[in-house]
């Protein structure tokens, strides 16, 4: 996969030495599905065997659904620090990502990645810093979109952002009419979930090999690293999350929504590798809408890896059936 920059943020009375370059390509490689799918644990045959890719109808091996992120992180990690004042390295702490999907990439898509950065708060010692990031394929549709919060402590952004119409514009083209069929199940049988409903737990045990691979793959070739204490950080919690909720729903495709604040606590390894148990719970059916909310919990040795995590279902997007046994 070819790493991206980005287009110019939108923003006010930014100098014209200080505008970021143009948006380059990101080709979307089948060795590096391959590998991000391992890294997380997603054993979906869609992401592996071309044969069940060509039975569900995809152009190519699809890719886990938070593989976007590690496109995201690239795009943003690029273009922050034209951006930002202070001295020395950049240093920025990821706390929250959401990713909002029309489709899964597939081997082959080349992805556009256009950053606007949408807030910058100043505290007293630290900024932080919200910016969204378009992923437009080579049709020119919006496939995916994610929002990442980033504090940074010794740099400030020091401009006026304006509000985008190119961003609106780009929210408003994630729409289900870019979906493809097959993306999505069969219809959910409604009289079969409720709010408060449980869904089946599963057990994830890390391993640190795989650990330090995915920091390898996401972070290669980047001016500079996000903070982390510890040995997961919050992109790979990221793809557990929908590993777990793709094994739930059968389809990897499931979910269009994801949404996640990561705790301060990180699972370590080696020796201190623990198992993580994922929960979920639907909180909300929206009949009109045609959407369930799903809260996910996600607990490894007494200690939370998520302040709180939450997913958006198309209610037509859950199997009729649902396995109860845990997956391992």
């Amino acid at each position: 996969m070819h790493s991206g920059t980005t287009n110019p943020v939108v923003r006010l009375d930014l100098p014209d030495d200080r505008r970021a370059p143009s948006a380059e390509h990101c080709l979307v490689r089948p060795e590096h599905i391959r590998r991000f799918a391992q890294l997380i644990g997603g054993d979906h045959p869609a992401h592996t065997d071309p044969a069940a890719v060509a039975a569900l109808g995809f152009a190519g091996l699809a890719a886990p659904p938070t593989f976007a992120s590690m496109l995201l992180l690239r795009a943003e990690r690029r273009i922050l620090p034209t951006l930002l004042d202070g001295a020395g390295p950049v240093r920025l702490l990821h706390t929250d990502q959401t990713l909002q999907i029309g489709r899964l990439l597939v081997a082959g898509d080349v992805i556009a990645t256009d950053v606007y950065a949408e807030s910058a708060e100043q505290f007293s010692d630290y900024e932080k810093f919200c910016v969204t990031t378009v992923l437009t394929d080579r049709s020119g549709v919006v496939v995916q979109l994610g929002t990442s919060t980033l504090p940074s402590c010794g740099h400030r952004f020091g401009h006026r952002i304006a509000t985008s119409p190119a961003l609106e514009t780009a929210r408003a083209r994630l729409h289900p009419v870019t979906r493809t069929p097959h993306d999505r199940q069969g219809p959910l049988e409604l009289h079969r979930l409720a709010p408060g409903d449980e869904l089946p737990h599963s057990i994830i045990r890390p391993r640190h090999s795989d650990v330090a691979g995915f920091r390898r793959l996401v972070h290669d070739g980047l001016p500079y690293r996000t903070s982390s204490a510890g040995a997961a950080p919050g992109l790979l919690r990221f793809g557990w999350m929908a590993r777990y909720l793709g094994s739930r729903f059968g389809h990897p495709a499931a979910v269009t929504s994801y949404r996640a604040e990561f705790s301060h606590y990180c699972v370590r390894g080696p020796a201190g590798v623990a198992d993580i148990e994922f929960r979920g719970r639907i909180t909300d059916i929206d009949v009109s809408a045609g959407m369930a909310e799903v809260a996910v919990n996600a607990v490894s040795a007494g200690r939370r890896l998520f302040v709180r995590a939450s997913a958006s279902v198309p209610v037509r997007a859950i199997p009729s059936t649902r396995s109860d046994r845990p997956v391992r």
